[in-house]
């Protein structure tokens, strides 16, 4: 089954462009998307922004994630090889919205379209989201030179590697 990769955390950019010189990479691809977090992000509220807004509010602000999960799906209906890439997504608006019922059900449609999640360097506000996910997933450590983590995140991504 072909796979997606979901980076998250604070040096998840650098890991991306790295890997998107590795030679595996356009075959991991297979002609899928990559999404940036100019994309994911967006409409993320702000960490600082105060008190938390109402779930009606918190679920339209979420509507373009659950839009990013819905295209990934078409995009595989249409193209059943296709991988894909998400810089930054769900764990990250955990951060500023933590309700995991928010991303549940994109959580849920990320697994059945064969996401994996990697998170580079720890963030203690997503710890709750990482204990929930359904997602295989895989801790890396910031500190480690951005070739060394793009290749962890590579074999885990092409590989049937067990999560760590």
């Amino acid at each position: 089954m072909p796979r997606g990769l979901i980076l998250e955390g604070p040096a998840c950019g650098r890991v991306l462009e790295v890997l998107a010189r590795r030679p595996e990479f356009p075959v991991l691809l297979a002609g899928g998307p990559i999404i940036g977090s100019d994309e994911t992000c967006a409409t993320l509220p702000p960490r600082s922004s105060g008190e938390a807004p109402d779930l009606p509010r918190a679920l339209a602000l979420c509507a373009p994630l659950r839009r990013i999960v819905q295209g990934l799906a078409r995009v595989r209906e249409r193209v059943p090889a296709a991988g894909f890439v998400l810089d930054r997504f769900h764990l990250s608006w955990y951060a500023a919205l933590p309700n995991w019922r928010l991303y549940e059900a994109m959580d849920e449609g990320l697994a059945r379209l064969g996401g994996r999640l990697v998170v580079v360097g720890r963030d203690p506000r997503i710890d709750e989201a990482l204990a929930r996910t359904r997602l295989p997933t895989r801790v890396l450590d910031a500190a480690d030179c951005p070739d060394a983590l793009a290749a962890s995140a590579a074999e885990f991504w092409s590989a049937s590697a067990p999560p760590r």
